[in-house]
């Protein structure tokens, strides 16, 4: 092979090798630009995943704080989560590449993330079971399948029912903000409402107002009278309430 003349072009064999070179190099540029793409995709939505599963739970634990509802210790593994996913977020503003080594949050986003999300959950689901429990009108099936007899009350008693369904709906659930929870409370509302509208009947006036407090703030044992006592004897009521102190 003779040396390379000065002006003189390169062979084109030694041209091509270097164009190629340059070639596999800038693949193997691209392909690492690649490759931190994806891992920078799957951070990325890593991240977005985390704020979904965080975002609601918090909602209502914002809501349930401003609403006094008392939840056991939700408080302290929201904020964990929180404050973990905001010092991710802080490191990726001071410095992009950071993201593609989350070191330490590795696991906080395989493992404790979720189960602390789920863990908060269940605290918000139980603190929300608790409350509308508070909130609950013991209205009884017996009861109403036997006021239904009454041509008088049956259309109060099928209001009744419908109003109940749309409270327990709205009980199976967790609200997320002020008008979820101000719609539980109009629907405990109009069905205290309902029940305390009960329309005349040939039933006796002294039943009637024990069935309506007995199943909404409870009736004072005063008002047990013998008629009462007779008229859930002879429907069959008696087993269907109980005495209870204040």
């Amino acid at each position: 092979m003779t040396a390379e003349t000065p002006g003189r072009p390169l062979c084109p064999l030694v041209e091509r090798c270097r164009q190629l070179e340059q070639s596999v190099a800038r693949l193997v540029q691209l392909k690492e630009l690649a490759d931190r793409w994806e891992l920078f995709a799957g951070r990325r939505d890593q991240l977005r995943e985390a704020v979904a599963q965080l975002k609601p739970h918090l909602q209502t634990l914002a809501l349930f704080r401003t609403a006094r509802i008392p939840v056991a210790t939700a408080l302290p593994l929201a904020m964990r989560a929180r404050n973990a996913v905001v010092t991710i977020r802080a490191k990726y503003t001071r410095d992009p590449a950071s993201i593609q080594n989350l070191g330490e949050y590795s696991r906080l986003f395989r493992v404790e993330l979720p189960q602390l999300c789920e863990q908060l959950a269940e605290q918000l689901k139980e603190a929300w079971r608790r409350y509308t429990a508070a909130h609950q009108l013991a209205i009884d099936d017996h009861v109403l399948d036997v006021l239904a007899k009454d041509p008088n009350f049956e259309p109060k008693i099928d209001q009744v029912r419908m109003l109940r369904q749309e409270v327990e709906r709205r009980r199976e659930r967790l609200p997320r903000s002020e008008s979820d929870l101000e719609g539980y409370h109009q629907a405990v509302a109009q069905l205290r409402a309902a029940w305390h509208s009960m329309p005349a009947s040939n039933m006796p006036a002294d039943v009637v107002a024990f069935l309506q407090a007995a199943v909404t703030d409870g009736a004072p044992l005063s008002t047990l009278t013998p008629d009462v006592q007779r008229w859930l004897a002879e429907q069959g009521l008696m087993e269907r309430f109980y005495v209870v102190s204040r």
